[in-house]
């Protein structure tokens, strides 16, 4: 009755187009399911399907020769395309900072990869096609695997006569240890090296933190009179720093919502305002003094949530452009890209893959996002 059933779901010697893509989504579905799970502070996150599917490969699980090549060309071109639309925008502009310098560690780190397999070669008797596999699993490779493929193919259409190794092998050998290795080094490394998590991440954010500071909140509440009735607008100009400000409450009352820059501030009214940490407190210094208001931290009248810039209509225009918070009364409060926030003036350039954080009302933000 569910020999049908069995067909589809369990390997066999020849399997079909069907019974191939049934195999693709349980590795993948099983992999980012098991990817999430955590053992200790350790997670495997995508590289966990590349283990489900050695082991359905193990207990007999095989792909059809006829969409072979393609699923794998087309796999690795997804992959290469998601990197770019991660990083692709800002790219170029990395180099301002420490692009270059992660670029040219990258491009030593692979050349000093291609040396080493190299001497293997010519001291070991390895085949080069098993080396290049083994490199490409080692250093957790995909597309290094894949070009590999395709040269051995282009050699087999120039030497049909030549029988080559498949580098698939020995990438598959290599690529757990590349995955085990590199978390027993960092383990080995803390211990041997007796180094502090807490104590480096401290370092680390401080390090950052002189170089460019990261954008965060905080509550004001408004008590300096030289600021009451006065436009919003007028007074963040007056003071000269870029910051948003997300929420406004009026003393004595629940409702938040979302200012206008021609929002006239009251006595005691309560700010939740968004910038650097340095241009903030000179703000509250000015202004009035720092808050403890919760109620201004409701979701009850206004929501925030993350905008995901994937709309031609978009892409390329700036804030202003779009104009969201006269248009459907959503304000943007940071611009994050390729894990950088911003501050969203209305000049800034939108590029495919940015994140806006916005907040207003629920219908408002479901009409932004269409």
């Amino acid at each position: 009755m569910f020999e049908w059933l069995k067909t589809l779901l369990f390997p066999t010697e020849d399997p079909s187009v069907i019974q191939s893509l049934v195999t693709i989504m349980l590795a993948i579905g099983t992999g980012v399911f098991f990817g999430r799970l955590k053992m200790g502070k350790i997670t495997f996150g995508v590289s966990a399907v590349m283990f489900t599917g050695l082991i359905l490969g193990h207990f007999g699980y095989r792909m059809n020769e006829e969409i072979f090549d393609f699923i794998r060309d087309f796999g690795l071109i997804l992959f290469v395309y998601g990197i770019g639309l991660q990083v692709g925008p800002s790219f170029f502009s990395s180099f301002r900072n420490e692009g270059l310098k992660f670029n040219i560690l990258a491009v030593s780190t692979v050349l000093f990869g291609g040396f080493i397999t190299f001497l293997l070669f010519k001291f070991t008797g390895v085949s080069i096609e098993n080396l290049v596999g083994i490199m490409s699993g080692a250093v957790t490779n995909t597309p290094g695997l894949g070009a590999a493929k395709n040269t051995i193919v282009e050699l087999k259409n120039q030497f049909p006569d030549k029988t080559f190794d498949d580098p698939t092998i020995g990438y598959a050998i290599t690529y757990p240890l590349g995955v085990f290795g590199i978390i027993g080094v960092i383990i080995l490394s803390k211990v041997l090296l007796k180094i502090h998590p807490d104590v480096e991440m401290r370092k680390f954010r401080m390090n950052k933190i002189n170089r460019e500071e990261p954008l965060v909140h905080k509550k004001l509440r408004v008590t300096n009179p030289q600021y009451f009735g006065i436009p919003l607008g007028e007074v963040i100009n007056s003071i000269g720093h870029e910051i948003v400000v997300s929420r406004l409450k009026h003393s004595g009352e629940v409702s938040v919502f979302s200012p206008k820059l021609d929002t006239e501030l009251q006595d005691r009214d309560v700010l939740m305002i968004v910038g650097k940490e340095a241009d903030l407190e000179d703000f509250i210094k000015k202004v009035g003094r720092p808050s403890t208001d919760s109620f201004i931290e409701s979701d009850s009248d206004i929501n925030k949530k993350n905008i995901f810039v994937t709309k031609p209509s978009a892409v390329h225009k700036t804030l202003s452009d779009l104009d969201l918070y006269n248009a459907y009364d959503v304000k943007v409060t940071r611009v994050f890209r390729a894990g950088k926030e911003m501050i969203p003036r209305p000049s800034l350039e939108l590029f495919y893959g940015d994140i806006l954080r916005v907040i207003g009302t629920d219908q408002g933000i479901k009409e932004a996002e269409k």
